[in-house]
């Protein structure tokens, strides 16, 4: 592999790598995990020490040929490529603080202990202080999978160490990916990637709760759950694109559809006695996303709203022309009466209080009928909260009010609008 970035994904080990004997290996921590690393590595031929906190913990290991260190500097002694597979980070460090810097001559460590980005750097850093090549790493398979060609790792920090490892490191088996030196780049990718299994498989599971709270069966909700699951191989890449190039559109869904429907969701959840925390902080986001005028957005900008400053409405400074001619929208996806105004002051959001009848658009003049609704493709190019929605505009007027209406009013004091003649 290279020093880039990040290195293209190939499979490990290497077919042009040349052979050498199998390295001895040290495999700290015997959790499932790091039970399945060790057995991947006494598989592929390699010397292995085990070490593990709690005593008895090596189950049929040394049957197999591994050695049981009785304690965790003999561990490191014993091999030339140390692999921590510990509860956190704490633990790595509190473990290998005892080692004498002696120990660690000629050897390697190769953490894949699962924690917090800057956690990973904070230990590269004393690792590093203690003399010790460090490389940081992450599993994102299972342990049924290790040592065959479905394992995913990932790896990151001082490029030189991973050479010097990535041979032995192939008995894990699979696909292995260098992401570059910042030793805390794997973690990122790790927490990242929990934080969607954690959430989908709580969500799997809140959702079985629902329907069997309405009386439906595990069994039967199963086909439609599959299907709903299937959506979201084709929703993270177009995600992806999106947020890349910063264009959210809504013909599919909008936020402010999405904060009415999880709305409902947190409805029928509470009547059965449900937890409704993650939706309550899902409905929050969209909330936020919405009042800073991101209600027409797709689904796809919803990540701006999980952001740190997201309560914050950042809009570009408004043209002459839209100081001219304010621009109200009434956002017709939203439970309630919600605007979006447009003028020289920005763009902010305003609640009527009740549902919307429709959407007007400057120069400041409004009849009691509104405006003709535009089609669909001119909505979506003006950005007025209509697309992916039945267009009756093209068949009749919309309405906002009659004369002396509460949202006449409202759109009469925002725009200095006068009634048409």
């Amino acid at each position: 592999m290279t020093s880039s970035t990040q290195d293209t994904p190939r499979p490990y080990p290497d077919p042009s790598a040349p052979s050498a004997p199998p390295a001895p290996v040290t495999v700290l921590g015997l959790g499932p995990m790091g039970r399945a690393l060790a057995f991947a590595f006494l598989a592929a031929g390699h010397p292995v020490t085990v070490w593990n906190r709690t005593p008895g913990r090596s189950g049929d290991l040394p049957d197999r040929g591994a050695a049981v260190a009785g304690s965790v500097a003999d561990a490191v002694g014993a091999g030339r490529v140390v692999v921590a597979c510990l509860r956190d980070y704490d633990a790595v460090r509190a473990v290998l603080e005892p080692v004498a810097p002696t120990r660690w001559q000629g050897r390697l460590l190769t953490n894949l202990t699962s924690g917090e980005p800057a956690r990973a750097r904070s230990m590269a850093d004393w690792a590093t202080a203690h003399g010790i090549r460090y490389l940081d790493g992450a599993i994102l398979t299972p342990t049924q999978v290790v040592g065959t060609a479905a394992t995913a790792v990932l790896y990151s920090g001082a490029h030189e160490v991973h050479e010097a490892v990535r041979d032995t490191m192939a008995a894990v088996g699979g696909t292995g990916t260098y992401l570059g030196a910042d030793p805390g780049r794997a973690a990122a990718y790790e927490v990242a990637l929990l934080d969607l299994f954690t959430t989908s498989v709580y969500g799997v599971a809140h959702s079985f709760a629902l329907a069997s709270a309405e009386g439906i069966a595990p069994d039967d909700l199963a086909p439609f759950a599959i299907g709903i699951s299937g959506l979201l191989s084709e929703m993270i890449p177009r995600f992806a694109g999106h947020l890349r190039t910063g264009d959210y559109p809504g013909e599919r869904s909008t936020i402010a559809s999405a904060a009415t429907t999880i709305a409902h969701l947190i409805d029928a959840a509470t009547a059965h006695g449900l937890e409704v925390g993650a939706l309550t902080a899902a409905k929050g986001a969209a909330d936020r996303a919405v009042a800073a005028g991101h209600g027409p957005d797709g689904l796809h900008a919803w990540p701006r709203s999980c952001a740190p400053g997201s309560r914050r409405v950042d809009v570009p400074e408004p043209s002459a022309q839209q100081r001219q001619r304010p621009e109200v929208v009434v956002l017709p996806e939203a439970a309630r009466g919600l605007v979006r105004v447009r003028d020289d002051r920005g763009v902010r959001v305003e609640d009527l209080g009740r549902p919307p009848l429709g959407v007007v658009r400057g120069p400041a003049r409004v009849s009691g009928r509104g405006e003709r609704r535009p089609g669909r493709a001119e909505a979506g190019r003006q950005g007025l909260g209509l697309r992916g929605r039945p267009d009756p505009g093209e068949q009749q007027q919309a309405e906002v009010g009659g004369e002396g209406s509460e949202q006449q009013r409202y759109v009469e004091a925002v725009t200095g609008a006068q009634r048409a003649p």
